[in-house]
């Protein structure tokens, strides 16, 4: 091992070499171009949702349904208005303000600064995740390639996909099995993953600059950047933390791996004890920033009010088929085929696809997350196999490989263009109810609405909902059954007034356009006082004591 670490360290110092050489104008111009082209790829998706909105129709901002993304642009409607913590708006009775989102609460804050709205900043961030994401990736490449093969790296591990392209197709005809290849399925790659849900996106790169420090760490120990480069792993633990510290599980278990395979493969019989420490060092620098991340949300995910939090999420085995079927044997081959001097690169990705997929297998808690960004790895993995193969080769299993990225990103482009994506948008009427709130809604105000309209309720308002968010409502169970009673079409007067009673409403909406929990039009409702009608969308003000 310590030839091949030898090995690994004159690949980096040649390609350091060849870069300080290629230091001008030029070198940077195509860095900034690539930067600048990956931006634009990442944003256009939104301009063309933007673009294509129905006429009286508003873009909520988001390629996610209403239940996913009202979280977070409340959480960016939070900072723009100065707040750090979270203050939980989809409850009832909000519990004390905690850490959460914090990427998406900073993102506000920085949105406020160039006096753009929460749905711009939103807008940008995946953008801005798109390209820390490709950032990370490629700064692992410059360690183990020459530049031509660090692109093709990039690329694979970047662009790669499964057999969603087939579920496209049939669904084309109405007999897509699984029909995930809708603008919500982050997993079908790694930019994909940055346009759909950006803080998982950074959670990624965290991962992926943890896993950068401890191959420099530990596998080039000559490198005069090996601690700068422990800093830079730290930084990314930290970053997996605020971003998404569902991951860092997934991380600590992939760096103790490592350091047991290095131990054992890298360091004679008589010097294991040296290298045990030292691979304890460089691992717990790397992974130590994200142990209290850890422990914060173990004790707040299961324990007291945020128990609600905890739901098992299995494997949904088709769309494993679709997204592994083809990667992970080609996977599986680049990592057998790979040359010597990556060898502890393709161990710690093999390594990572392994705990991803038991992980999910297990059905551990959150455990179908830890197989997000996992065709990175594998796209990784497979090009390192082909390092030996032509630039033919490569090329035709690039363009195979990506079709469905492709076939996302156009199918993408199309529906948004036409305006066929209705569920990311709001109407005028409801639009124009959200604006009534923010100018008259406060944090006292408790709102009784149907479930899609509580959702967006809080992107604009700082007004409280019944029930929000399937997560983020603690006591969901108990919650929507009161909007089905209230708004279904059988309850008595009574039962509705009850209702109110118990969720201690202030205010209450009735949206003709998401008619899920019941017909019912409280206008009709005896006590109330309409204060806002546009077309089907109402707000009635609940008088004290009713």
């Amino acid at each position: 091992m310590a030839t091949l670490a030898g090995q690994a360290a004159d690949t980096r110092t040649t390609t350091a070499r060849s870069e300080r050489s290629a230091m001008s104008v030029g070198w940077w111009r195509i860095r900034v171009l690539w930067s600048l082209g990956i931006f634009c790829l990442a944003l256009l998706p939104y301009a063309a949702a933007i673009a294509g909105t129905p006429d009286g129709s508003f873009f909520r901002g988001s390629l996610r349904p209403s239940t996913d993304a009202g979280m977070y642009l409340t959480a960016l409607r939070l900072g723009a208005e100065g707040e750090w913590l979270w203050h939980d708006p989809l409850a009832v009775h909000a519990p004390p303000a905690i850490l959460m989102y914090p990427t998406y609460n900073f993102a506000g804050h920085v949105g406020a600064l160039f006096h753009v709205s929460p749905r711009t900043s939103y807008i940008f961030y995946h953008a801005f995740a798109v390209l820390v994401l490709f950032g990370t990736v490629w700064r692992l490449a410059s360690l183990f390639f020459n530049p031509r093969e660090r692109r093709w790296f990039t690329a694979f591990a970047f662009c790669a996909s499964g057999l969603y392209w087939l579920d496209a197709l049939l669904d084309t005809i109405g007999r897509a099995p699984v029909s995930l290849t809708r603008m919500g399925m982050e997993n079908l790659s790694g930019f994909s993953l940055g346009l759909i849900v950006g803080h998982q996106a950074l959670g990624i790169a965290g991962h992926l600059m943890a896993l950068t420090a401890l191959l420099v760490g530990l596998c080039m120990q000559q490198s005069p950047y090996c601690w700068w480069y422990l800093l830079y792993g730290a930084a990314g633990t930290i970053l997996i933390g605020f971003a998404a510290p569902v991951f860092l599980p997934l991380t600590f278990m992939v760096l103790a791996l490592f350091v047991l395979w290095w131990v054992v493969r890298a360091a004679p019989g008589d010097q294991r004890l040296s290298a045990l420490r030292r691979g304890l060092l460089v691992g717990g620098v790397v992974g130590g920033p994200g142990v209290p991340f850890a422990l914060y949300y173990y004790f707040l995910f299961n324990h007291g009010t945020w128990k609600g939090f905890q739901h098992l999420s299995p494997l949904n085995p088709l769309e494993g088929l679709l997204t592994w079927g083809v990667l992970v044997p080609l996977g599986i081959w680049g990592w057998r085929m790979a040359p010597p001097s990556l060898r502890p690169l393709a161990t710690i990705l093999a390594l990572w696809c392994m705990c991803a997929i038991c992980g999910t297998a297990l059905n551990l808690y959150q455990g179908s997350r830890l197989t997000t960004g996992v065709t990175l790895p594998i796209g990784g993995l497979f090009a390192m196999g082909l390092m030996r193969y032509s630039f033919t080769v490569r090329r035709h299993w690039l363009e195979a490989l990506s079709v469905s990225l492709v076939c996302q990103y156009l199918f993408l482009l199309t529906a948004l263009l036409n305006g066929n994506a209705k569920h990311l948008y709001n109407n005028a009427a409801q639009e124009q109810a959200l604006q009534w709130l923010a100018l008259h809604g406060n944090t006292r105000d408790v709102v009784l609405a149907p479930f899609f309209f509580g959702n967006v309720a809080t992107e604009a308002s700082p007004v409280r909902v019944v029930a929000g968010g399937y997560d983020q409502t603690y006591d969901f169970a108990m919650r929507y059954p009161q909007l089905q009673t209230f708004f279904g079409a059988s309850s008595t007067t009574a039962e509705r007034l009850h209702v109110l009673r118990a969720t201690s409403a202030t205010l209450v909406v009735y949206d003709g356009h998401n008619p899920y929990e019941g017909p019912f039009d409280p206008q009709n409702l005896p006590g109330l006082r309409t204060v806002f009608v546009r077309g089907d969308v109402a707000i009635l003000r609940v008088p004290p004591g009713m």
